[in-house]
């Protein structure tokens, strides 16, 4: 992350973090830790007041950050590719592709400290991968129902998610 230049914000926010950082652990099939540093970050820096932002957002880069770090996915810039994370709503429908719905529940939220993820299911089946392909859920619809509880967990027990660095050409 880098201090913001901007006048009146005294240093109390950062410009711009880096958006991508805290979600690399799902690449280690440490999905958790990815959700632990990204609430982290969005507790520390966003806030309903006045600098409320850590920085300028330019042309609504932290607000897309922020509504999907909500929703409890990342789009990989480049791949249509979701990382799993944690939803911060029990109930929110989207609409995708259109004129279709993307429905996300998240069972546990009762307490404060319950947002890691037990386990996850996509259009009624058990998941395995901390990650989504743009199909099983952006083309068509479809849902993502999370279980969700206080105590880290390594959920994941499938591959993990496909890298740029890593395709042969």
């Amino acid at each position: 992350m880098r201090n913001s230049g901007h006048a009146g914000a005294a240093n109390r926010t950062r410009n711009e973090p880096d958006f991508a950082t805290p979600y690399e652990y799902n690449y280690l099939n440490k999905q958790y830790k990815s959700v632990q540093h990204a609430r982290a970050l969005t507790n520390e820096f966003f806030h309903d007041a006045n600098y409320g932002l850590p920085g300028n957002s330019d042309a609504g880069a932290l607000n897309s950050w922020l509504i999907w770090q909500m929703l409890g996915l990342y789009p990989v810039v480049t791949q249509p590719i979701y990382l799993i994370q944690s939803p911060w709503f029990a109930d929110v429908n989207v609409t995708v592709n259109g004129n279709q719905t993307l429905r996300i529940t998240a069972n546990g939220l009762d307490n404060a400290d319950s947002y890691f993820v037990q386990s996850v299911k996509v259009n009624g089946q058990e998941w395995t991968r901390n990650w989504l392909e743009h199909g099983d859920v952006m083309v068509n619809g479809g849902t993502i129902e999370f279980e969700l509880g206080g105590r880290m967990k390594i959920w994941e027990s499938g591959d993990v998610p496909p890298s740029p660095g890593h395709v042969v050409l």
